[in-house]
């Protein structure tokens, strides 16, 4: 299979929509552009303020942002840990708050993964048309099935 690939000119920035669903975005956002235009003053130097961003959301997004597929078999494994403890029923009162706080914050871990491939599938969509649409989907239900994906393989 040989795709074309499209040069699509220089980008200062990947930036993920799902970034602004964490709390500390806008303000690490902020201290980052405060940085980049003290670094370089000036209305016409746009272009490196926007690289130097780049650079620092890339190393953000690494430590602070993180994994989301990690963070999601964590908050999984948390979660049947504490339903094992679950031989003590009815759990306490503790217990509970604490799988329910484990519950939704698994909802929006997977919620942001969601819309971190149905962006990035928009934007392979986009650049290479529909061949890679029915692998988002399936890709797309193979998570939501809870099956984990190990790839494609081509048959003569």
């Amino acid at each position: 299979m040989e795709l074309f690939k499209t040069y699509w000119g220089w980008k200062p920035i990947q930036f993920l929509n799902s970034w602004f669903s964490h709390p500390n975005f806008m303000k690490d956002f902020e201290n980052y552009w405060g940085a980049s235009c003290r670094d370089f003053p000036g209305d016409f130097r746009l272009i490196m303020k926007l690289a130097v961003m780049g650079k620092s959301f890339c190393i953000w997004n690494k430590t602070v942002f993180g994994n989301q597929n990690l963070k999601l078999v964590g908050v999984e494994q948390e979660l049947r840990s504490l339903e094992k403890l679950g031989d003590n029923w009815p759990p306490f009162e503790s217990e509970k708050e604490r799988i329910k706080f484990i519950s939704s914050e698994r909802w929006d871990i997977s919620r942001g993964m969601e819309d971190i491939w149905r962006q990035k599938s928009r934007l392979n969509w986009c650049k290479l048309g529909e061949i890679t649409l029915d692998f988002s989907i399936y890709q797309l239900v193979c998570a939501r099935l809870g099956l984990r994906f190990l790839g494609l393989s081509m048959k003569d």
